[in-house]
């Protein structure tokens, strides 16, 4: 029996005179423009395609997979295409096999030659990663681990104590009261809808704060400011303090308090806040009214002074003076011990 014969692709013209390719090659159908009027060019396109297509059916997929292919793949599935342009002209036709680290960050000096780190980071690897680890999805590339730049210290939102009167003015009922409680006592989100009536000494002023997954894996106690103390509501029972002013349940997620937090934002006219941000707001107002470190550590949980100096570059004089104006007092704990407990395992 005679063995089937492999056509080679043949290359014709258009009346336009651009070239076409067009056959059968191991199975595989082609027709598609050159997109060139050089017959000669037009041949040597027709050859490579032909040894993609061998090296695929000797070697699979992985072969000859291009990152074009791996960019059309992932946009065809729908996902985000931005930043993925000048990258897609630089390292489109390259084989995914052969991008190499240093191509890679050759490449994204070319693109970005002017960028921070940070932003080469957003906008070049962060795209290509995702590119890549798609790709991987597909068979079309091993899965890798990039080197990729440092995005730099992360910045500290904070925000000033005439932004978040605005806000506490603009928030009603149980939304504004634990809003308070976060900004007098820079409790996580998820330990202040934790907080039950037993773990709360008004005469002390006084609350232990705790949760079997907060970050530290600790429980501590924290002192409460005046208007901390003051937002408590009325106790009634013994169980959660805060509760849902709309389903008069617990809360039982941040989320709700976000989404609070973000229409009274928006009432307000001020910038979007969140419970995260009422932490490091309440930080950078401690720290600014006591100048005292270890204060800071204490009552925030950190459990090393490199997390709390995080936010001591703000502490000037005018912040303290404007927070103490605005009646928040962080000095009622300062001269008693602190208090960390450690969890229970």
């Amino acid at each position: 029996m005679s063995r089937p014969r492999n056509r080679h692709l043949s290359v014709k013209t258009r009346p336009s005179g651009i070239f076409y390719i067009r056959g059968t090659y191991l199975g595989e159908e082609i027709d598609q423009s050159a997109r060139t009027r050089d017959g000669e060019q037009a041949s040597l396109i027709a050859a490579k395609l032909e040894k993609e297509i061998f090296e695929r059916h000797l070697y699979g997929r992985k072969a000859v997979a291009t990152f074009d292919d791996a960019a059309l793949g992932y946009l065809g599935g729908g996902k985000d295409g931005t930043y993925l342009i000048p990258i897609i002209k630089k390292l489109g036709a390259a084989k995914l096999r052969d991008i190499t680290q240093a191509e890679l960050d050759r490449t994204a000096r070319e693109v970005y030659p002017d960028a921070a780190d940070a932003t080469r980071l957003r906008q070049f690897y962060t795209p290509f990663i995702a590119v890549w680890t798609w790709a991987a999805r597909d068979g079309l590339c091993e899965p890798r681990k990039w080197l990729k730049p440092s995005p730099g210290p992360k910045r500290i939102e904070w925000r000033r104590p005439e932004e978040m009167e605005a806000l506490l003015a603009a928030l009603n009922g149980e939304p504004r009261d634990i809003v308070t409680f976060y900004l007098g006592t820079g409790a996580r989100a998820s330990e202040a809808i934790g907080l039950e009536w037993p773990n709360v000494t008004l005469d002390g002023k006084r609350a232990l704060l705790w949760e079997e997954d907060t970050k530290s894996g600790h429980a501590r106690h924290v002192d409460l400011a005046d208007r901390a103390t003051a937002a408590l509501p009325s106790r009634n029972e013994e169980g959660r303090v805060f509760h849902n002013h709309r389903t008069l349940e617990p809360w039982h997620a941040y989320d709700a308090i976000n989404i609070a937090l973000m229409r009274a934002c928006k009432r307000a006219g001020i910038r979007h806040t969140s419970c995260h941000v009422l932490r490091h707001t309440w930080a950078t107002w401690a720290y600014a009214v006591t100048r005292d470190l270890d204060f800071l550590m204490k009552q925030g949980g950190w459990r090393t002074a490199q997390l709390a100096m995080r936010y001591i570059h703000a502490g000037t004089d005018d912040l303290a003076r404007a927070v103490t104006k605005h009646g928040w007092d962080f000095k009622t704990g300062m001269n008693r011990p602190g208090v960390i407990l450690r969890a229970v395992q």
